[in-house]
């Protein structure tokens, strides 16, 4: 009787551990890299970060043929430039219905990934947003695989700098989908009850 309990067990636990690995959402976090041209040199200096969440994304199978799946999001889950946070659209609609004149913190943003290699990481990523901390900056960019710029401006739409944007190397993280975890967690009541009931 226990075996076959053991038995029960061990299918259930394979079980969710298979739709678990089939149901993970991947992470792509990138650094972020500006050449000011205020100065002559080449100098990439670190600014910030990206992350954005490939479940999210709209997929075109750009030859109908599943060769080239190109993956579209339109939110992030964390951006940083210059040690400030941008909020969300979703959390910039609800401080804009809060204080309706208040300035609207979200522009746009648009990133773009090779859901067939995303360890290659964004192959474009483009934004215009104003940062959340002191509402003073609005920071727009274009990076691509081939070039990239971009412009930082204070609120009163002065340039305040400008230059060649990079992206750094891709850092995938799988994320567990909450429905997985709670297969494993009503897995784990029912085997934990069907033992008290025997």
């Amino acid at each position: 009787m226990l075996n076959k309990l053991f038995l029960k067990t061990l299918f259930t636990l394979s079980l969710v551990f298979t739709l678990s690995s089939a149901a993970n959402a991947t992470l792509i976090t990138q650094d972020i890299w500006l050449d000011s041209s205020i100065t002559t040199e080449i100098d990439y200096q670190y600014i910030g970060f990206i992350t954005i969440d490939t479940e999210i994304a709209i997929v075109d199978d750009v030859f109908n043929d599943g060769s080239l799946l190109l993956g579209t999001v339109n939110a992030w889950v964390d951006f940083e430039l210059f040690g400030l946070n941008f909020w969300t659209e979703a959390e910039s609609n609800v401080a804009l219905d809060a204080n309706p004149s208040s300035f609207p913190m979200f522009g746009l943003f648009q990133a773009l990934f090779d859901v067939n290699n995303l360890a290659a990481g964004l192959e474009l990523l483009q934004f215009d947003v104003t940062e959340n901390t002191f509402d003073f900056y609005a920071f727009s960019g274009l990076i691509d695989t081939v070039f990239g710029f971009g412009d930082i401006f204070d609120s009163s739409g002065g340039l305040y700098d400008f230059g060649e944007l990079a992206l750094g190397e891709a850092r995938l993280t799988e994320v567990p989908e909450p429905t997985t975890l709670l297969l494993f967690l009503a897995a784990a009541i029912g085997l934990t009850t069907r033992k008290k009931v025997k």
